[in-house]
């Protein structure tokens, strides 16, 4: 399970900070100042084959594989 959090949201309510789970961060503006392994960076992506917008992610995907 990956833990999905807006920064302004861990802000105020830190759920990431002391989880042994990875954190999906959203992040618009440049790289979060915590540390994460999939980070949102824009919800106004195009992907060839999908009509609509979609969300652009990047994610360490080594750290999706390390046991929790």
């Amino acid at each position: 399970m990956v833990l999905y959090v807006g920064e302004d949201w861990e802000g105020e309510y830190p759920v990431l900070d002391g989880s042994t789970r990875p954190g999906w961060l959203v992040s618009f503006v440049g790289r979060p100042d915590r540390p994460w392994t999939v980070r949102q960076h824009s919800w106004w992506g195009r992907v060839d084959g999908v009509d609509g917008r979609v969300d652009l992610d990047v994610a360490r995907l080594g750290e999706l594989s390390r046991p929790v």
